[in-house]
């Protein structure tokens, strides 16, 4: 087996998974908890098929911090980045990389938009994603991620929320 490690606490093993030649836009949907606290915001959520725990910890552009509560059932789009170096065919052991911008569209009709400086907001279809309450933020990550057996790992929303420095 190869294994590289790139990033501190990502590591790359060589195996059958295809990397992305590019960014991706990936929806997952089921039910959906957004919280805020301490200048970030966690999107904590369950997808439906196949069934997986997963979060985004976004900070928040401390100039117009906002604070969201929501609980219910959704669509969570987001576009997932290849890391540079890394060829295709490569199965990365650690959270995906994601573009600093992503979009909850509730089935109620709700929808923000957390989107960073430089990217461009994802729309998705549908009059919720038009109209979303657009959330200026600064870095949006996904923490998750699966060792290939047992728990996924890095779903703590409270560890998402604590103040930084």
């Amino acid at each position: 087996m190869n294994v590289r490690h790139i990033i501190p606490g990502l590591f790359v093993v060589a195996g059958a998974a295809a990397a992305a030649q590019g960014p991706t836009e990936k929806t997952l949907q089921g039910t959906i908890s957004i919280k805020s606290g301490g200048g970030s915001i966690a999107v904590y959520g369950k997808a439906g098929q196949p069934a997986t725990d997963y979060l985004f910890c976004i900070d928040q552009d401390r100039v117009a911090m906002q604070k969201i509560e929501f609980a219910g059932s959704g669509r969570v789009l987001y576009r997932s980045q290849p890391i540079e170096g890394v060829p295709a065919g490569v199965t990365i052991s650690g959270p995906e990389p994601v573009a600093n911008t992503l979009t909850v569209i509730a089935d109620d009709g709700k929808a923000w938009t957390f989107v960073a400086r430089g990217e461009k907001p994802l729309m998705g279809d549908g009059k919720a994603a038009a109209n979303a309450t657009r959330i200026n933020a600064t870095v949006v990550r996904r923490l998750d991620w699966s060792s290939g057996s047992g728990p996924r790992r890095g779903t703590d929303v409270a560890g998402c929320l604590q103040p930084a420095g």
